[in-house]
């Protein structure tokens, strides 16, 4: 049995724009810090500026190069970009994480760059436990060409727990996640994601009505398993016992604890369960692959998120594995 983790929720990693989709992904871990209290102890705001200030008024400059970058006209239009449109954006970032009940200091960065690789940067060097970020409305094989943050976060050699709010986030004093879907295969890092999703889970009180424990069986890949004596059944009742376990130990009580195997394909079955349970927040755990090797062997931790809009889904990995 894997060691309680302790550093779970306890730092957010906001990066923001200013959309609705961003309005979303604040709303999610405003009542998500409220719901925690004391356990989270600092939030950060982070907006990435991207040279898009100086797009209408240096059109025909290579702003890339250093004379401009420390030239007094950058400075003041970046000063100007800052006070008239970003202050703003995250003025209201806040205003929305306060809305939602969350009482932990929240700090601003505003950074220069590519805004996949500052969130990622920012990231490792804050130690931050948690990065919370909306999805975009484009296709998967886009965003893995266009390098976008949900698709750099998921692959990073430091590895925060990711969370990528999906449309179905409920507001108006209802519960942020009554229904919790968590998918489990035996790994270090599904028993991680099950231990956070304790943690959510308790801190949902009376609201809470589900945590699933689901077990995917796919015969493809279980030949050699059979032949040395544990057959798929019995493996799975072995990973769902712990699964209890682990939530017994967590203090969740019993009855709100249901557990599930299913056969097939893991991505369409952990789809299919999240649509037919109406799950708000899918927690799994993830593997320490490249993105060029997850698009080819079908990672399902990145595959669920990319397909998964509505649920809240988010990916957790343990020590890298």
């Amino acid at each position: 049995m894997e060691p309680k983790a302790t550093n779970a929720l306890t730092s957010f990693l906001l990066p923001v724009d200013g959309s609705e989709n961003s309005l979303r992904a604040l709303h999610f871990a405003g009542c998500l810090a409220a719901g925690l209290g004391d356990r989270v102890r600092n939030i950060t705001l982070l907006h990435v500026l991207a040279g898009h200030y100086l797009s209408e008024h240096m059109a025909n400059v290579d702003f890339r190069t250093k004379e401009i970058l420390e030239s007094g006209l950058f400075r003041r239009l970046k000063e100007q970009y800052i006070e008239t449109t970003v202050a703003p954006i995250l003025d209201a970032a806040e205003a929305a994480i306060r809305e939602m009940g969350a009482k932990t200091p929240v700090a601003r960065q505003i950074l220069d760059g590519n805004p996949a690789e500052k969130t990622a940067k920012m990231a490792e060097e804050g130690g931050f436990s948690t990065i919370i970020l909306a999805r975009r409305g484009v296709s998967r094989a886009r965003e893995v060409l266009l390098g976008s943050v949900t698709s750099t976060l998921l692959h990073l050699p430091y590895h925060p727990t990711t969370y990528v709010v999906g449309r179905k986030v409920l507001k108006d004093g209802a519960c942020l996640v009554p229904k919790i879907l968590v998918p489990l295969d035996g790994s270090r890092s599904s028993l991680a994601a099950l231990r956070e999703a304790a943690v959510i889970a308790r801190s949902s009180g009376a609201c809470l009505e589900r945590v699933e424990l689901l077990r995917v069986i796919d015969l493809a890949r279980y030949p050699e398993r059979v032949a040395g004596g544990e057959r798929p059944e019995e493996e799975a009742g072995r990973i769902l016992a712990e699964g209890e376990t682990v939530l017994d130990e967590e203090g969740l009580p019993r009855g709100c604890v249901k557990t599930n195997v299913v056969y097939g394909r893991p991505v369409e079955a952990i789809l299919d369960a999240a649509r037919e349970k109406d799950a708000t927040l899918i927690m799994m755990g993830r593997l320490g692959r490249s993105a060029v090797r997850d698009i080819v062997i079908g990672g399902v931790s990145s595959e669920v998120v990319h397909r998964a809009v509505e649920p809240t889904v988010a990916v957790v990995c343990a020590d890298g594995k």
